[in-house]
């Protein structure tokens, strides 16, 4: 039967403990690190944390991705079948099909090796096969795609040939589906607010474990979710009015899941710790990094682009003193996103100032050794990592989006 901590109010207790423990080790607790190493493994209780100093690659041994695309799906107008919106997922099957899901039409599409067009399943609807708010989708085995409905809060199975297997509504909460394991569960999160606070504040993200049959197994934690900064505006003792905005350079929850594992990290300090399917703490990364400082030209950077958007020269002088009054923190998040490859290579992307163009990723083994930087293309969304290509979504200077994968080079 599934868990849930509102079913064993300790849980969470336990889950706190256990994060505290992971917590000491990725700082660096318990004796001064030996730095003339690359790497150093630590064992505590049979948690196993990699502390990490230098990569390993040197030069000539780094990996990178091909010039130019080797498919490229995107166009700005001619068959709709090629012009994508809202493109925020895909995934690449073994025989090198890529299905996509445009949640802008609501719609899953097919497209072979070469990116040519095959089929299109799904649309706008509550019927079988339909979506009222796709999210993403993932590969199962056997190449079946399961596609989540985070509207309403449903689970879809396709064949390879796009046929619909199964549809289920989620037993519990509504949230956004971070991938699958390897034995077909699907870990769903969900941020929550504990109550109107004024002021800054950070939100809970939960982590559960589903069957790829809707059926709730396991919640797999709290964890520290996303900084939101709350204003109530009041007359005498009444609110007369409410706004709430993330925090600039705001930290979150990161999460990514291996065949067997959840990795999750809460942008903090450089630490992701490493799960089992059961929620057992069973390990943690670490790398020896300090976080971007907060400059007086960052906050302006990022007054500038926030007031990009607005046109109304009206409206320019609130929105201006909206984000003077913003909590700026003294740093910025430790990383970004985090991904796991389909060999079980950890891949952290680094956090940017405003301005940095260039994404890069911190490439990690599967053994947790750091390895070295992988850059990819500007305005590149990663989305699946192969063992030899990179899929994702890229805009171009027009703004259209393209679907496209690159070749991943590793020297020998």
């Amino acid at each position: 039967m599934a868990t849930t901590e509102s079913q064993h109010p300790d849980a969470s207790v336990r889950r706190w403990f256990l994060w505290l423990s992971i917590t000491c080790l990725l700082c660096g607790c318990g004796g001064e690190p030996d730095r003339a190493a690359r790497s150093v493994v630590r064992d505590s209780a049979g948690v196993r944390v990699v502390e990490n100093y230098e990569p390993a690659w040197g030069p000539g041994d780094a990996w990178r991705l091909s010039e130019t695309p080797t498919v490229d799906i995107g166009a700005a107008e001619g068959d709709p079948n090629y012009e994508l919106f809202g493109a925020r997922s895909s995934v690449r099957l073994t025989d090198g099909t890529i299905v996509v899901a445009n949640t802008g039409t609501q719609e899953l599409r097919w497209y072979d090796a070469s990116g040519t067009y095959l089929r299109t399943i799904g649309g706008k609807g509550g019927g079988p096969g339909e979506f009222e708010g796709l999210d993403r989708i993932a590969r199962l085995s056997g190449d079946s795609i399961v596609a989540y409905d985070t509207e309403s809060n449903r689970v879809s199975v396709f064949g390879p040939a796009g046929g619909l297997g199964r549809s289920a509504p989620l037993e519990g909460p509504r949230g956004f589906m971070e991938g699958a394991f390897g034995d077909g569960s699907l870990l769903i999160t969900a941020s929550v607010t504990g109550g109107l606070t004024e002021g800054l504040s950070r939100w809970i993200t939960r982590a559960f474990r589903y069957s790829n049959t809707g059926q709730l197994l396991d919640s797999l934690g709290s964890y520290a979710g996303p900084e939101w900064f709350t204003e109530v505006r009041r007359s005498g003792s009444r609110i007369v009015g409410v706004s709430s905005t993330s925090r600039p350079f705001a930290r979150r929850a990161s999460f990514a899941v291996s065949e067997g594992a959840l990795y999750a990290g809460t942008q903090d300090s450089y630490g992701i710790a490493v799960y089992s399917l059961e929620g057992t703490l069973v390990g943690g990364v670490r790398r020896d990094y300090a976080s971007l400082t907060v400059t007086a030209a960052d906050i302006e950077a990022y007054k500038d682009r926030e007031l990009a958007d607005v046109t109304d020269a009206e409206a320019r002088p609130e929105r201006l003193r909206e984000l003077e009054r913003l909590p700026y923190p003294e740093t910025m998040p430790a990383y970004g996103t985090i991904k796991i490859d389909s060999e079980g290579n950890l891949w952290v992307a680094e956090y940017r100032r405003p301005g940095d163009d260039q994404p890069r990723w911190m490439v990690f083994d599967a053994s947790h050794r750091m390895l070295g930087i992988v850059e990819t293309p500007r305005d590149f969304t990663v989305q699946q990592i192969g063992t030899d290509f990179v899929l994702g979504r890229e805009r171009d200077e027009l703004g259209v989006e393209h679907l496209q994968l690159y070749e991943l080079i590793k020297p020998q």
